[in-house]
């Protein structure tokens, strides 16, 4: 593949590491703020970097990756605490009996709808099995 059918299959646009450096900017690209530029190859599942991970968790109690590792089994605590049976969860959530089942048995993570239901009704029981003081570590 040559050069000019890179830069016609990318629509047009072919700039290298050199021609980036001596290029001059458009308007638009002036306007842009300034900001540091990061070499950085490890990346999360979604494709955040590492780097750009680690600073918006700076601080936080809980290490995101672990916690939704642990999700699963920790919404089935959770259940388990505040329903006598996966029936129940399942009339509860408006679920089907399968979904429920796997959300009893800690197979399947729930969608953000049934979070949300489960922590506005069960605040406390929420707060034990999935907050923060839960801890990760206890779960494994």
């Amino acid at each position: 593949m040559t050069r000019q059918d890179r830069v016609d299959r990318c629509g047009g646009v072919a700039v290298s590491c050199g021609e980036l450096a001596t290029r001059r900017l458009t308007s638009r690209e002036k306007s842009f703020p300034k900001t540091a530029s990061l070499n950085v190859v490890s990346r999360s599942p979604k494709g955040i970097p590492d780097v750009v991970l680690q600073k918006v968790w700076a601080g936080c109690p809980i290490e995101p990756v672990a916690y939704r590792d642990s999700f699963a089994r920790r919404f089935s605590k959770l259940c388990r605490a505040v329903f006598a049976n996966w029936r129940q969860l399942a009339e509860f959530l408006l679920t089907d009996d399968r979904t429920a089942r796997n959300y009893w048995a800690g197979l399947h993570k729930p969608t953000g709808d049934k979070v949300a239901l489960m922590a506005l009704a069960f605040p406390d029981a929420f707060r034990q099995h999935c907050g923060a003081g839960a801890g990760v570590e206890a779960d494994q």
